[in-house]
């Protein structure tokens, strides 16, 4: 009887273990077909945009710069005269 009830049991187990083997599967498979894939492209996407964020204020500033030092070049000469 004993016996009879250890391998009910061990059976049962194996029926859950198989189980959860079977949905963690799945949702390994889910994760690097879709999930990963989604986040991935989602960062990109975020990269993307701070670097033409940071290029378009880099530009600015050059732009600035271009603008502001004739001026500055100007008077530091009318300076040492």
């Amino acid at each position: 009887m004993q016996a009879s009830k250890m391998s009910q049991a061990c059976d049962a187990a194996k029926g859950k273990y198989a189980s959860q083997l079977v949905k963690t599967n799945e949702f390994q498979s889910k994760y690097y077909r879709e999930l990963l894939p989604r986040v991935l492209e989602g960062l990109e996407a975020v990269e993307k945009e701070r670097v033409a964020t940071m290029q378009g204020a880099f530009l600015r500033c050059v732009a600035k710069e271009k603008e502001v030092r004739p001026h500055s070049l100007f008077n530091a000469t009318e300076l040492k005269n």
